[in-house]
């Protein structure tokens, strides 16, 4: 699997963790992203795990793991955003 592909796995999972944690009210704006491949990425069905580490006014802190299912570590990344208003399907045009 081509590495941008597991980082945009990652993201998401770490994202919607922000999400979940608001109530679907915000949404993190990344300000950086930081992915380690651990070993090869296999065939079949994976994990995502994501987690806010600390959520300010300012600055969240996330961290994501891709899993196999028998729990063997895969991927991991760290992220820093900036919290955002969810846009509604009004805001994007969409409603």
């Amino acid at each position: 699997v081509q590495g941008g592909l597991v980082a945009g796995y990652l993201d998401d999972v770490m994202g919607y963790a922000y999400v979940a944690a608001t109530g679907g009210a915000m949404a993190p704006l990344n300000l950086d992203l930081t992915m380690s491949l651990i070993r090869l990425i296999p065939e079949g069905p994976l994990i995502g795990k994501g987690r806010v580490v600390k959520a300010g006014k300012r600055v969240i802190f996330l961290e994501g793991e891709l899993l196999a299912e028998d729990g063997t570590l895969h991927a991991r990344a760290t992220s820093t955003a900036i919290p955002t208003p969810r846009p509604t399907a009004t805001d994007t045009g969409m409603g």
